[in-house]
């Protein structure tokens, strides 16, 4: 059974063989065309367009590439000013200024420049995001609190407000994205399952070292 078998591969090796010979000599006989048909260009760019910048304003840049900019540059700026007016709200009077953006530039938001192909609904609360990872406690200082225990940790009012931000954006998240709310729950499902670090002492092998380490990533 394996003879014949073997019998009817080489034999349709042969005429494939044959038929290859035939194919590239009826190529070579053919003219060639004289233009050959470009393919289009792919474009990879669906939300960003280039940011119109003469030469000169391009002069001392750090890269040579133009620099491109979402086409939703007032939603992101929408989120910046929204994040502004919480921060105010949340802090009150304790700051003595009013918040400003970190974001904010003549040219157009830097979340549009970060993010150039964010998702257009998604692109305000990236924007309010990057605006709370930006913000900082007010060095030099003090948050004007004092306590009886000299050695307790007392929260500054910007730190405060970062907390309480972070959790309304979060909520936010989880009502109206449904990727977010995934990631959620596989952070609480899987990554806080083991928050011990695997070592050599409570790994049994490799494998169950692997194994740990895929689990405290997220990848199971």
């Amino acid at each position: 059974m394996f003879k014949s078998y073997s019998h009817i591969l080489s034999h349709k090796r042969r005429r494939s063989k044959s038929s290859a010979v035939q194919i590239l000599s009826a190529a070579q006989s053919e003219p060639s065309s004289p233009t050959q048909a470009v393919p289009d260009p792919i474009e990879i760019w669906a939300h960003s367009q280039p940011l119109a910048v003469s030469e000169e304003q391009l002069q001392g840049c750090f890269t040579t590439l133009v620099p491109r900019i979402h086409k939703y540059d007032h939603v992101a700026q929408r989120g910046s000013d929204r994040f502004v007016q919480d921060l105010t709200t949340t802090l009150g009077p304790e700051e003595g200024k009013e918040p400003a953006s970190y974001l904010s530039c003549p040219v157009g938001n830097y979340a549009s420049f970060l993010y150039p192909e964010c998702l257009p609904e998604r692109l305000e609360l990236v924007a309010y995001l990057t605006e709370l990872g930006n913000l900082q406690d007010a060095q030099g200082k003090s948050n004007g609190r004092t306590t009886d225990k000299p050695d307790e940790h007392v929260e500054s009012p910007r730190a405060e407000a970062r907390r309480k931000l972070l959790e309304k954006a979060v909520a936010e998240i989880t009502e109206k994205e449904i990727d977010g709310h995934e990631i959620i729950d596989s952070y609480r499902s899987n990554w806080l399952v083991t928050p011990e670090v695997p070592t050599a002492d409570n790994c049994a092998n490799l494998d169950d070292y692997v194994a740990r380490r895929r689990l405290n990533a997220g990848i199971e």
